[in-house]
């Protein structure tokens, strides 16, 4: 929840970039709660990149797939496949590194 850290300000950052490369999954998500109203998860992602120095892929992964893995529903959301649900964004980029280079751009149309 890189905008809860922003918000706090703290001096400590989650260690992301450590879980990874120790092939730990990490999910990315929006800090919604009584005292942070983060509710876009474009701009999450945009900011958990370069805060956590995560791979534009690593975030989109970590909002998908982990996501659906943290909440124990892998079987059934969290990547496109058969049997699945079919809940997706379509996005106005040309590459998907962009969502994490346009932070607060409009790419829904």
């Amino acid at each position: 929840m890189p905008i809860a850290e922003l918000i706090y300000m703290t001096s400590e950052r989650a260690k992301a970039r450590l879980f990874i490369d120790n092939e730990v999954p990490v999910a990315i998500a929006t800090d919604y709660c009584s005292s942070i109203h983060a509710t876009s998860l474009l701009n999450t992602l945009a900011t958990a990149a370069p805060w956590f120095t995560m791979t534009p892929g690593e975030v989109i992964v970590g909002a998908t797939l982990n996501a659906a893995y943290s909440l124990g529903r892998q079987a059934t959301s969290g990547s496109l496949d058969v049997g699945k649900r079919g809940d997706l964004i379509i996005l106005d980029c040309p590459h998907p590194d962009e969502i994490c280079l346009a932070v607060g751009a409009p790419l829904l149309d």
